[in-house]
């Protein structure tokens, strides 16, 4: 039986360019330089194991480019959309089932999403941002974390996610997944796990 419906941010409950979008359209990076020169660096500050400024220090010495050119301006850090009809099905669904999140974010952002109301934390019974938790999907270990936290079996579980990857990751350990791609399938696929909706 289901009992705790997991919830990504970025490509679910919200939408709009996150830093590494906006990165690549300012550099003008290539995809593959990306992944081989500013991921590593960026999935480090991603889960707090450097800071965000050690992280635009790093990337620039990586670019040959200024640190200043790396800033992402706070009015982009959290202008991002809401998903409101799906936040109301989120809503309407806490009366039945709990309502985690379980994102990967710098702080900056979700800090920014947060004061720009457009993440309410008050519907999450439990929040999982990775720079605080220190660990991302699709890493075994942050889907473990929260199965403990929300004191659940893996079966109880649904991960929402946008990303394939993520997906699989959460159900190699057993919980049920769900590949978001938009409002009326996922309510479907919802329907199909047993979920009252």
């Amino acid at each position: 039986m289901i009992k705790v419906l997991i919830f990504d941010l970025g490509g679910v409950l919200i939408s709009g360019e996150g830093y590494l979008d906006y990165l690549r359209r300012k550099v003008g990076i290539s995809e593959r330089d990306m992944r081989k020169t500013v991921l590593p660096i960026f999935f480090k500050a991603e889960v707090g194991e450097i800071t965000e400024a050690e992280m635009r220090r790093q990337m620039a010495k990586k670019l040959g480019i200024l640190e200043k050119d790396l800033l992402w301006p706070p009015r982009l850090k959290g202008v991002s959309v809401p998903n409101l009809e799906l936040r109301k099905i989120a809503q309407e669904l806490s009366s039945r089932y709990k309502i985690a999140m379980l994102s990967n974010m710098l702080g900056s952002r979700y800090r920014a999403l947060v004061k720009n109301g457009i993440v309410i934390e008050s519907m999450f019974r439990r929040r999982f941002v990775s720079y605080e938790v220190r660990m991302s999907k699709p890493h075994k270990s942050v889907y473990r974390l929260v199965l403990k936290e929300m004191h659940i079996k893996p079966e109880e579980a649904v991960m929402i996610d946008d990303m394939a990857k993520n997906v699989r990751g959460a159900e190699s350990l057993g919980m049920r997944g769900i590949v978001f791609k938009d409002n009326a399938r996922l309510l479907k696929e919802l329907k199909v796990l047993g979920v009252r909706v």
